[in-house]
């Protein structure tokens, strides 16, 4: 809506809204009761900014297509900084939050650490390793020069979000990455099984939850391609992902750490300010992402031996054609 004011794409007399004042307190309650009540332009915006930049005309369109998601959401914690990302957004028509804040909240330390010289965080480059390997699966995970390790962070970050939500485990405490009463600083991975064992007397472990999280996972795949998904063809990013410039700052990271820093390989810092998604890389680490998760991976569709294997065979039926 700024953008459009800003550019001439909207006016006040067009909107009746006080774009001039935008962010005051006018202007919200304006806004909010124009949409409410749909009345005048509000009737507009009520169909979220996709829907009401059509309605705009193709300016407008153009500047949703160049900064939001296919559902009409932000960016925040982007693929152009944080590859494994890619995959979530990639995968997910609204992805979860948490599932965000796992990416971010390590690197977030880590940059904390790195900016300050280790006045304000304790989770060093070699800290953020041993975290990366033990709830992530790799050191490389964290290595921001190369694509090798991020396919299994995500698969690793979605099967453990998915359970965290079903056990309404708080956002801000789980999962456990550091501890500073550690010798080496690193949390346990095994922390959230332990907890739901003591809670309701089940024998289970980190594999275990890590499978409940996969089967979960899955079904909401599944429902998704009931209710049309095409797979691998519906799995992409906006093209503007693709695009090498600087994005508006739009998250927490960003606003602490303006560079975009973050651990490569060896000693070596990097910047990922104005870099863009590699689209062949990006491809390449679907094929892995479908692997691990033991979808096809020309079509990006779920297998009948993944869904006996996750006690998912009563879903193969309704999805017909879309099961291999």
């Amino acid at each position: 809506l700024d953008k459009c004011f800003e550019q001439g794409i909207l006016s006040e007399r067009e909107t009746g809204l006080p774009l001039a004042e935008m962010g005051s307190i006018r202007f919200l309650e304006t806004m909010i009761k124009k949409i409410c009540l749909k009345e005048g332009f509000g009737a507009v915006l009520a169909e979220g900014a996709l829907r009401a930049s059509k309605i705009c005309g193709r300016e407008s369109q153009a500047i949703t297509n160049d900064s939001l998601i296919q559902t009409g959401r932000a960016v925040p914690y982007s693929p152009k900084v944080f590859i494994q990302s890619s995959l979530i957004y990639a995968t997910e028509p609204r992805p979860l939050i948490t599932e965000l804040h796992e990416v971010y909240e390590s690197l977030f330390k880590w940059a904390m650490w790195y900016i300050s010289k280790g006045e304000k965080s304790y989770v060093s480059t070699e800290v953020l390793r041993k975290m990366g390997e033990k709830f992530w699966g790799s050191e490389k995970a964290v290595d921001f020069s190369t694509y090798e390790g991020k396919a299994l962070a995500a698969v690793k970050i979605q099967n453990r979000e998915f359970v965290k939500e079903s056990l309404i485990m708080c956002d801000f405490a789980w999962p456990v990455f550091d501890d500073a009463s550690t010798g080496d600083c690193v949390g346990d991975p095994t922390l959230d099984s332990q907890l739901l064992s003591t809670v309701t007397g089940w024998e289970i472990d980190e594999k275990g939850l890590d499978h409940i999280g996969e089967r979960i996972f899955t079904l909401n795949r599944a429902i998704l391609m009931r209710e049309g998904r095409k797979g691998r063809e519906d799995d992409y990013l906006p093209e503007f992902q693709f695009v090498e410039r600087e994005e508006p700052i739009g998250d927490r990271f960003g606003l602490h750490n303006p560079e975009l820093l973050l651990p490569g390989k060896g000693d070596e810092i990097i910047s990922r300010k104005g870099k863009a998604v590699d689209r062949e890389k990006f491809e390449q680490l679907k094929d892995e992402y479908y692997q691990l998760r033991g979808w096809d991976t020309p079509t990006g569709l779920l297998k009948k031996d993944t869904l006996k294997r996750l006690d998912l065979e009563d879903v193969i039926e309704p999805l017909k054609g879309k099961v291999i």
